[in-house]
């Protein structure tokens, strides 16, 4: 892994950077020993540069719960209720998913399901 310079792209906030940013931030989660980790790092790293706010609290809490950090998820469902998810079943699953502490398999499986 390289590092950016200062003035990269990847650090100037519009929507071109902030999409790239969050796709790099889904590759480095596809990533095998630490992978979800690093983008969660990454995620705050790039904070000011992401145009769409929900998208990135929606990543952050697919790794919180895949790592089992649950109070930390629940902060972030209680923050994309606040922003207007409350229509979003998928966040609800997933607070369900971090106040009953589900394991890795089932939170991974709640993320998946599709529909209203």
């Amino acid at each position: 892994a390289g590092t950016l310079e200062e003035n990269s792209q990847e650090f100037k906030r519009g929507f071109e950077s902030s999409e790239l940013a969050m796709y790099k931030n889904l590759v480095l989660s596809e990533t095998k020993e630490g992978g979800l980790e690093r983008a969660l790092k990454h995620l705050d790293e790039i904070v000011d540069v992401v145009v769409d706010r929900t998208g990135w609290l929606m990543a952050g809490l697919k790794y919180r719960l895949q790592l089992g950090m649950f109070e930390e998820a629940l902060e972030t469902t209680t923050q994309l209720f606040e922003r207007g998810a409350t229509e979003d079943h998928s966040v609800h699953g997933q607070f369900m998913c971090a106040l009953l502490k589900c394991d890795t398999q089932t939170c991974v499986q709640v993320q998946k399901l599709k529909g209203t």
